[in-house]
């Protein structure tokens, strides 16, 4: 008889520990599908930032050229029209009169190798100060010298 109970029992609990493995295993390649989904579009979010920037880079540099025709003495952030760089602190100026800058301040590390590997074209691209460096801090400076 007790034979008999155990039989019972463990063919009824069978089926039950069967169905919760295969829910958890289901749950569980849901989450990493939902990780992963979540990832790719911080990634792409991430990308399209730093196409923003860019951007916003060459459209203001062809705006000054167009507007100063060369003599550059007098640029300033006034001098650009819209609001370019969202949510960066920049600058803008001369570099001397027949030279002009843009600044970006406080980028982060991968944003910085992203806008250093762009290969925009300027004069020069200085990095926290030094014209030659190419190693992205934490936070960083880049003045991109344009003529």
């Amino acid at each position: 008889m007790k034979k008999l109970l155990f039989f019972i029992a463990l063919s009824v609990s069978f089926p039950i520990h069967a169905q919760m493995i295969d829910v958890l295993g289901t749950l569980g390649v849901q989450g990493a599908m939902t990780v992963g989904d979540t990832q790719s579009a911080a990634m792409g979010m991430s990308a399209l930032k730093k196409n923003k920037i860019l951007q916003d880079i060459t459209q203001t540099a062809m705006q000054i050229k167009t507007q100063f025709m060369g003599d550059y003495s007098s640029v300033s952030r006034d001098s650009v029209f819209g609001n370019p760089f969202s949510g960066i602190d920049w600058d803008i100026g001369s570099e001397s009169s027949n030279l002009f800058y843009i600044q970006l301040n406080q980028i982060n590390k991968t944003t910085c190798s992203s806008l250093l590997s762009a290969r925009v074209p300027t004069v020069w691209t200085e990095l926290n100060g030094d014209a030659g460096s190419r190693a992205c801090e934490e936070s960083n400076e880049i003045k991109f010298v344009f003529d």
